[in-house]
């Protein structure tokens, strides 16, 4: 067997020394941890897939909410059972106190090495990460510093819009990787069906831009912006970027004293 395996690989077996290379014990070594490593990948993946069609996919989550640190919190259900679970900034910011009941929809990621939760307050939020999810070069983590940024609603805006500007403003994200997103993201969010070519439609998209890069400049941190600047819209859709601008520098400043 040792022979014929050699045979038929060639070259990657052929000895220096002018040994027969079916004869050489480097020869046998290689054969034999070739076929351990071929045998132990194999039985690595069965069991991983054994494991992962065994293990219950969490879609929801309630109970009393222990602790919170970066995006992150521990939420203890009613049985006693503590899951630590990753939320998108707007999410984290509106947590409640310590001890006090919270709620989110669950999106349970298995990776080889990992069970990772990550949670949300809406079922759409949720669905549009497994969205995310789905398109190649978007990891967990990518996924929810885009929802930390956008909400469903203007990620399908800034997708029917191909705004790549908007996309790159998510940290880890470049030029390329944008183009690639927008490319699948507008098909899957079934952006093309929004109104693009609309002003009063396109209008809170570029005024919320406009607002958060001018903020950014003065050296305020994206995502305390970002969040400010969508709830300013949300109360009064028809500010322009300078009263949006001046609403949120008064805001933080109160903020700051």
């Amino acid at each position: 067997r040792i022979r014929r395996y050699i045979a038929s690989h060639g070259r990657s077996f052929r000895m220096t020394d002018g040994r027969a290379p079916a004869d050489s014990v480097p020869a046998r070594q290689i054969f034999r941890s070739r076929v351990r490593k071929t045998l132990f990948d194999r039985l690595r993946w069965r069991t991983q897939f054994i494991f992962n069609s065994l293990v219950p996919m969490i879609a929801y989550l309630e109970g009393r909410l222990a602790e919170t640190w970066d995006e992150a919190c521990l939420l203890v259900t009613e049985s006693g059972v503590g899951y630590e679970v990753g939320l998108p900034t707007h999410t984290c910011a509106a947590l409640p106190e310590r001890g006090k009941h919270a709620a989110f929809y669950i999106c349970h990621v298995i990776r080889e090495d990992a069970q990772e939760l990550y949670g949300f307050a809406t079922f759409e939020e949720r669905q549009t990460f497994r969205t995310l999810l789905s398109i190649s070069k978007v990891g967990a983590r990518t996924a929810l510093s885009i929802l930390s940024l956008y909400r469903p609603d203007e990620l399908r805006r800034v997708a029917a819009d191909e705004d790549i500007t908007a996309l790159t403003r998510v940290p880890g994200i470049g030029k390329k990787t944008a183009q690639h997103i927008l490319l699948e993201l507008k098909y899957k969010l079934k952006a093309e069906g929004l109104p693009a070519s609309s002003a009063a439609a396109t209008r809170p998209s570029a005024v919320f831009r406009d607002a958060v890069d001018g903020l950014l400049n003065l050296g305020y941190p994206e995502e305390e912006c970002a969040a400010l600047v969508r709830e300013l819209l949300q109360e009064s859709p028809d500010l322009d970027v300078s009263e949006v601008l001046r609403a949120a520098l008064k805001t933080l400043g109160k903020g700051r004293m």
